[in-house]
């Protein structure tokens, strides 16, 4: 299912928001679904990679003068949270866009774990591949460098964090844990990052499912006790940190390979000759004068 059709069809993007569904370029279903652990309740959660529109890469070829105008611009857009979330069929679904450039800034330069997933869920959970959109995803393992396994660390102490305050966001993990005494749902989230990150660090890939029963186990709350998974933590990290000093992942982003593949992909949809070349143009404020003038002297005609 075309998922960012069905929420322009059913009035949920503004009218200036509709170019969203010619451009999407890669649409995929994430969160438990993505990582084999959902149960009868699971959302769907959607993420969408979209092609910049032109004037977005060329502002000047339409009208918009670098420094002087408000220029269009997009980055991403979200309908998630209680408020968002739509009934599509039997789903409850939530969903977010994000501009191919941001995308790459985000995953490729800064590591974001929810994007770089985006890449590595199974096939059959892509539901809108472009040509384009493909390659992308074949070309995955770019995104993988030891910034990548800082973001990912970063995000699993976090959780972590999280954990130990036993402090509820709704009363839903407030009653989960008083039942478990701990927040399992936060815990199996912690378990499979733990695992990506074993990962990319023994086999430089990424497999969402690998670690799923262990996953399941803790989302059932038949893991063990807090403690038990305190310690766990904590001994899975320091084996993570042995194995980050000897891995062949590149030490930083791989900016050119990434930055050639993010030419590639916006050149295939807007060829060259369709494109302005204004990276290097300088506009003096004599020509912009003179523009002024010519409109004056007409206007006093």
């Amino acid at each position: 299912m075309n998922y960012t059709q069905w929420y322009a069809q059913n009035g949920k993007f503004q009218k200036h928001e509709q170019w969203l569904v010619e451009n999407l370029m890669l649409e995929s279903i994430m969160g438990s679904q993505a990582y084999g652990c959902q149960t009868e309740k699971s959302d769907y959660d959607i993420l969408a990679i979209v092609l910049p529109r032109p004037e977005h890469l060329n502002p000047q070829k339409y009208g918009f003068i670098l420094g002087f105008d408000q220029l269009p611009d997009f980055k991403r857009k979200e309908l998630k949270g209680v408020k968002h979330k739509v009934l599509i069929g039997k789903q409850v679904v939530e969903a977010e866009w994000i501009s191919l450039v941001e995308f790459f800034t985000q995953a490729g330069l800064k590591g974001s774990p929810n994007l770089i997933e985006s890449l590595f869920v199974k096939r059959e959970l892509v539901t809108v591949g472009t040509k384009m959109g493909y390659s992308l995803r074949d070309q995955r393992k770019l995104f993988l460098s030891m910034r990548t396994f800082q973001a990912f660390k970063g995000y699993a102490n976090g959780q972590m964090h999280r954990i130990r305050s036993r402090a509820p966001e709704t009363e839903e993990r407030r009653l989960i844990i008083e039942k478990y005494g701990m927040d399992i749902k936060m815990c199996y989230h912690t378990l499979r990052l733990i695992d990506q990150m074993e990962q990319m660090l023994t086999i430089g890939d990424i497999d969402l499912m690998r670690n799923k029963e262990e996953c399941k186990v803790m989302r059932a709350g038949e893991w063990g006790d807090f403690e038990r998974f305190d310690r766990e933590f904590q001994k899975r990290m320091d084996h993570l940190e042995e194995l980050s000093r000897k891995c062949c992942l590149p030490p930083q982003p791989q900016q050119g390979s990434l930055k050639k593949l993010l030419m590639e992909i916006l050149e295939e949809h807007y060829p060259s000759n369709e494109r302005a070349q204004v990276i290097d143009e300088y506009i003096s404020v004599k020509d912009v004068n003179e523009k002024f003038n010519t409109i004056i002297s007409l206007l006093s005609k």
